[in-house]
Order: C-alpha cells, then structure tokens, then sequence
C-alpha cells in the first residue's frame, strides 16, 4: 500500500514532464497486474509446492527494491521566490503594545 503511494508521488520527480502521463499508465498498469492478477496466482502456485518459496522471494523483492530505491537520483524543483507581501493573517491589528502575548504566555497590558 505504502509502496503504491510513494510510486505515484515520486513519478513526477524522475521522468520528465512530457512523459509523465504514459509513465503514469504504465505504473497503474504494472500495480494492477502484478497486485491483482499475477500476484496471487503464483504466490498460491509456489505457496502449494513449496511453502517456504514465497516467503523468501518476498524478503528477497524487499531486498531488491530498496537496493533499486537507493540508486534512484530525485531532483527537487526549484523553489519560487517569496513575495514580500504579508499574508492578511500576519497583518499587525492596529495596536501598539508592548510585545507580549496573552496567547503565548505572556501578560500583555493589565488596565
């Protein structure tokens, strides 16, 4: 599940914009076969013959895509610039006080 997430989050990141929509077919893709058709078909196939078998071709396909995961080379996009505009929630109220507030802990002004 996680693995589908992260998938998808991370296409955007190693293919280029331009094939993005056909790299994110064929990954729909390939989770849907393998999670869907192939998977479970063979996990019961080998899991008749040999019990063992497919609890160690998953560990093994954890071992595989973690070694293929650390060799994937993500480039962040560039950040845009900050405006020097104030959001209208860090707008000052009007008031001059002396620094402190009620809310953080602070006295604030006592009449």
């Amino acid at each position: 599940m996680f693995s589908d997430n992260t998938s998808f989050a991370m296409l955007p990141s190693v293919v280029p914009k331009e094939r993005l929509e056909d790299a994110n077919g064929a990954l729909e893709g390939a989770i849907i076969v393998t999670n869907e058709f192939a998977g479970p078909a063979l996990g019961a196939l080998l899991f008749a013959h040999w019990a063992s078998v497919p609890l160690a071709l998953d560990a093994a396909t954890f071992v595989l895509a973690a070694w293929l995961f650390a060799g994937i080379k993500v480039t962040s996009p560039p950040r845009e610039k900050s405006s020097t505009r104030r959001r209208p929630d860090e707008e000052t109220s009007g008031h001059e006080g002396d620094g402190r507030d009620r809310a953080v802990g602070g006295r604030g002004r006592q009449p």
